[in-house]
Parts: C-alpha cells; structure tokens; sequence
C-alpha cells in the first residue's frame, strides 16, 4: 500500500515538474512573442523618427524632404528608440543595429529628381496663383559689375555634386533642336518631368532679368549658372549672352533668307562693296545683319521687353546699316508685346541640357546656398529621403525600410 502511494506520489511530483517546465516554456515563448511582436510593430516608427528630423532649411526654401546624418548617427538613435521601448525587460536584449540609407541619397540624380517633380508641382500651383497679380517682382533691375560673385573656395567647389563633370555647350545642339520649333514654350509641355523641372527652377531660382523677391542664393545669377556652369556670375552672364544671342542669330538669319526685300537690300550693298562676287558678300552681310539683329534682341530681352522667336517684318528692328556698322550705342525697340521672354529664352536652353547635368547644377547651387547662408558643412550627399536598417533584438535580426 506504501508503494503505490509512493509510486503515486512520485507520478505526481514528476507531472508537476513537466507541467512547470512547459510552463516556463510558454512564458519564455510568450515573451518571445511580445518582443517579437513589439519590434515589429515599432520599428517602422523608429526608422520615421529618424527621418522626422528632416532639415528645415532645406525644405523652407527649396521644397525638398531629407534627412542629414551619418549611418552610424542613425543607428544610435535608433538603438536608444529600441532600448528606451524595453527598458526594464530582462527579456529582451538589443544587440547591433546596421543602417544603410545609400540607396536614398539625396546626391543620387534619380531621387534629387523624384524631390524636384514633387516641389515642382507645388511650384506650379505657386505660379499660376503669381500670374494673377502681376510677374515676378524685381523685374529687369541692373546688377552693377562689381557687385557680381566668384566662388574661388577650392575645397568647396571640389565638394559640389557637379564636380569633374564634363562641361556641356548649351548651344551644341541648339540649332537643330530650335529649328523644328515654333515657339520657344513648345519645348515644355504641360505634365512633363521636363515641364515639373522647368517650374521647379523658375520658382527657386533668380536671373540677371528677375530676383523673383528670393532672399536666399549666394550667386545672383543662379539660372544663369544651371544653363552655363561656371563659378563666377560674370562668366555664367557671358556664356547665358552668348547662348541667347546664338539662338536669336541663328532664327534672325533663317528670317532674312525667306524675306526678298532685306536679300534684296544686302545685295545692293553687296555690290558696292565687292562688285567682283556681290553673291558671296551679299552672304557676309546677311550673316552680320542678323548678328546685329540679335544684339539688338538681347537688349530688349534684359530690359524685359518680348521678343519672337519667328521675326517677321513688323517686328524686325534693324536695318542693313547695321550689319555695316555695327549697333554701337543703346537698342531699337519696335514696341512688340507678342513673343518670348528672357526667362522663355533661358528655360529653353536650359532645357537642351542632358537631365543629370542640370539636375547636379541645381544641387550645386542648394549646397553653394546653404554653405554659405546656413551650414559650413552641410553637403547634399549628406542628405538622404529615406533608410533601410536591420537592428538584432534577442539574437534576430529584423529588417525595416521607410522613406518619404
């Protein structure tokens, strides 16, 4: 009798261990669960705090979301996030955590552009609220030569996004791509990246014509240098001349060859001048004349007057004298109100520009920007819209993505 109660006894003390070691196996799972659980739950919110500390500056004064700061300065944050959460839980340990937002930089053309599609939307919105009050403030004031800005910091312009980029003329296909044109605002179509982009620049960036009331940028002539590259407002003023009046003379001569009178009026002269071949000559003046044609556009153009792309005879300004002596003195103005502006002329060139070019020139003059006005060391290729993580909590790694 003694032994079966011993053997019942024995039965049940060795029940209740197996009852208690599954039990402490299910808290253990239970807890693991929880953790599990937790992690998953928050590590989405920790990866979005940290790209909630986008920087303001940034975002005030050219519409763009990124976040600043090294890999590592992320993943102690989001340690801190990850410990903070299970503070006072022995049962849960938080290991390493591995930041890689390489693939969200903002230095990458690819998201740069995604952020400018996105402000250049608003940007539009912002223009077509301006169009009913009246055009850009600042409109056709004069920047004395002296005022003008160099960027001679060495290590500053090795650090721009553009840097030992292949240097692109502007006008190196202009002459095909114009010639199929008939108006200058056909090169941007309405819904277009290149449309968005176009906006975006309009709207951020100041010329020699128009401040547009922009109180920020280091460089006056900050359009100027997107179309031409170069680190002085007088170099980008000279090359944006030149461009303008390259396209003008080009649309000036082709005019001048369809028009019987003017081919009439160079080939008299022609032949005072070289009676021997007055065709050849007759071919010299035409070229001169529509050279000093297109001075005389850009003098209207930066005195914010219009003027067409397509000339006609009403709205051609000068005569075969011209070509002979040259405009010397002031401008001719014809009183037209139909045609382009400069910002048409400048958008349009800018345009001919490959897309990664113009987008890094943009990114240059952020960071010239905000070097100078905010931050000595703020860098675009600091910035980042976005972050891949994988953190180790209880020896498992858990792996998270989050961007703008």
């Amino acid at each position: 009798m003694r032994s079966k109660r011993g053997s019942a006894a024995v039965f049940i003390l060795v029940m209740m261990t197996a009852l208690m070691g599954l039990f402490q196996a299910y808290i253990g799972f239970v807890r693991e669960e929880a953790v599990s659980g937790t992690t998953e739950a928050l590590g989405r919110l920790w990866a979005r705090s940290v790209i909630a500390e986008y920087d303001r500056r940034l975002f005030e004064d050219y519409g763009i979301l990124a976040y600043s700061g090294t890999p590592a300065e992320s993943a102690e944050k989001i340690i801190s996030m990850a410990e903070y959460t299970f503070d006072g839980k022995e049962y849960a340990e938080v290991g390493e955590c591995v930041c890689v937002p390489d693939d969200y930089s903002l230095a990458d053309t690819k998201n740069f552009k995604r952020q400018i599609l996105t402000a250049g939307a608003a940007s539009e919105i912002d223009l077509v609220i301006q169009d009913f009050t009246e055009p850009f403030a600042g409109e056709t004031h004069d920047i004395p030569e002296s005022e003008e800005r160099t960027i001679r910091n060495r290590r500053l312009l090795n650090s721009l996004p553009s840097a030992g980029r292949t240097y692109v003329d502007p006008l190196e296909s202009a002459g095909e791509f114009f010639s199929s044109l008939g108006s200058l605002r056909g090169l941007l179509e309405a819904g277009t990246d290149r449309f968005l982009i176009d906006r975006y620049i309009r709207t951020h960036f100041r010329n020699m014509v128009s401040d547009k009331s922009l109180d920020h940028g280091y460089l006056i002539y900050e359009e100027e240098y997107i179309l031409c590259g170069r680190h002085s407002d007088a170099a980008n003023r000279r090359g944006s001349k030149a461009a303008v009046i390259g396209v003008r003379e080009a649309m000036n001569l082709a005019y001048l060859n369809t028009c019987e009178d003017k081919k009439n009026e160079a080939l008299i002269a022609a032949a005072v001048i070289m009676p021997e071949a007055p065709e050849v000559m007759q071919e010299a003046l035409l070229a001169a004349w529509a050279l000093a044609e297109s001075f005389n556009d850009y003098e209207l153009l930066i005195r914010g007057h219009s003027v067409p792309f397509v000339k006609t005879d009403e709205n051609w300004a000068t005569g075969i004298t011209s070509a002979l002596e040259g405009l010397t003195v002031g401008y001719i103005d014809t009183g037209c109100e139909d045609g382009e502006t400069y910002q048409d002329y400048l958008s349009a060139l800018i345009c001919l520009i490959p897309e990664d070019i113009k987008l890094l020139r943009i990114m240059d003059l952020i960071q010239i920007d905000l070097k100078y006005t905010y931050r000595s060391d703020f860098l675009i290729s600091d910035c980042y819209i976005g972050l891949d993580y994988i953190i180790e909590v209880n020896g498992k790694d858990y792996v998270f993505s989050e961007k703008y």
